[in-house]
């Protein structure tokens, strides 16, 4: 299979067997950020945190734009070819990851 450069894995937290309808859809997109927001219905506490990849798709291929998932803006490494979160004052040292596809 191909991989289609409009497409993007996303690898998300969600509460095992507690959560339905995990989702994410592109609602906005320019010429350098693709704005994703990941949704899911939650029906109980409790539950031990997974992680689980969701599907994006966008409009025109992603290439090198920036994520912003959720509000938070996500940027292309240099190194590995993963996103990582963008410097800024609230990232601190986060480690969160998402898998380009």
């Amino acid at each position: 299979m191909a991989a289609n450069p409009e497409q993007i894995v996303l690898i998300v937290a969600t509460p095992a067997g507690c959560a339905q309808k995990l989702q994410a859809a592109a609602y906005a997109e320019g010429p350098g950020a693709v704005a994703v927001r990941v949704t899911q219905r939650t029906y109980r506490t409790g539950c031990r945190w997974v992680q689980q990849p969701v599907l994006a798709t966008a409009k025109a291929p992603i290439a090198d734009r920036t994520l912003i998932v959720n509000g938070s803006p996500w940027t292309l490494s240099a190194t590995d070819g993963t996103y990582q979160p963008a410097l800024t004052p609230e990232s601190g040292d986060d480690r969160r990851q998402a898998a380009g596809r």
